[in-house]
């Protein structure tokens, strides 16, 4: 009987089979250890950002305006004599990483997308100290309060919106140019009365026209459509900062090829909707750089982006940690 050597075609489609299989395990694992060191550092990367907003916030009383997307990551605020307050050019552009002194994109080499409170940018909004847009406003004159501003004998706590009448019985006044309480030429501008006050109306329906009187943005947990208010992670941050995740080269391709975003004529656009319908993106993480107040924080695989607020109540924490409040 001759012996035959070698194996059968069954026996080699096997071996492919079974190292393929193995190949294919491999493969995900790294692929999978890679994303989680891409997130991790995006992570830290955020930790860094937070450390220096808040040290920016400290020194100039006020946190910064964003950088408009022509790349020069230096924040866009107006200065010109009109009223001596500065409100920023823009709500929604690049983290202004030159005006903060700091080199950090996200895990995947993109940088991070940077949208603050939507009054910022109104004059009116900015100098007034009941509005939380106050806390990007860099300079100031000696106004009139805002109506409803007064502050309790007693207590020496101001209120806006008139309510200091209903919360101090020992009578109400409001500061004149000679009293110090209140500081309107030199930042920071917010107080501890500035108000917190979310989104009204509907409670942030994704999609809505409701008005924002105070211009904050909402951030909500995975939500599409109507019912979201019961998923509302918070209503009261002035700024979000946003890693893109793993598709963020797509996003910010379309973001910086939309028209005026790379002109000089201050026109500085989110994202177009077209993304969704053309699969680059899908519709809660177009709610992430369209611009408007709603922002989505979601723990699920359906969206890979990474969203870091700041909070009014932690900002007005921090300047009064190091006594810039009264």
């Amino acid at each position: 009987m001759i012996k035959k050597n070698g194996f059968t075609l069954v026996e080699v489609s096997i071996a492919i089979l079974i190292l393929g299989m193995l190949l294919a395990g491999v493969s995900f694992y790294v692929e999978n250890k890679n994303n989680h060191t891409k997130i991790a550092y995006t992570l830290e990367a955020a930790k860094k950002i937070e450390k220096v907003m808040y040290a920016h916030l400290l020194i100039n009383g006020r946190l910064p305006c964003p950088a408009s997307f022509d790349g020069n990551n230096e924040e866009n605020e107006e200065n010109e004599e009109r009223g001596g307050d500065d409100e920023c050019e823009t709500t929604v552009g690049f983290l202004p990483t030159n005006t903060l002194d700091l080199e950090v994109r996200d895990g995947w080499g993109n940088p991070f997308f940077y949208q603050i409170n939507d009054k910022a940018t109104e004059e009116n909004d900015n100098e007034d100290i009941c509005h939380a847009a106050t806390v990007f406003a860099g300079e100031g004159e000696d106004d009139d309060l805002p109506d409803g501003f007064g502050i309790c004998t007693a207590t020496k706590k101001a209120y806006c919106n008139g309510g200091c009448a209903a919360a101090c019985s020992g009578g109400c006044y409001t500061p004149g140019e000679s009293d110090d309480e209140i500081d309107d030429e030199n930042p920071p501008f917010f107080h501890f009365s500035t108000s917190t006050q979310a989104q009204s109306g509907n409670g942030g329906v994704i999609g809505s026209a409701t008005a924002n009187p105070s211009g904050n943005i909402r951030i909500l947990a995975d939500c599409t459509g109507a019912g979201c208010t019961n998923k509302t992670v918070n209503s009261t941050s002035v700024a979000v900062v946003i890693s893109f995740g793993s598709n963020g080269d797509k996003t910010w391709n379309a973001i910086l090829n939309t028209a005026g975003n790379d002109d000089d004529d201050e026109v500085y656009k989110p994202c177009p909707v077209n993304l969704v319908a053309a699969g680059t993106i899908n519709a809660e993480e177009y709610e992430n750089c369209d611009g408007d107040s709603i922002v989505i924080a979601s723990a699920t695989k359906k969206i890979d982006d990474y969203v870091f607020w700041y909070d009014l109540f932690r900002v007005k924490s921090e300047s009064a940690s190091r006594g810039l409040l009264k």
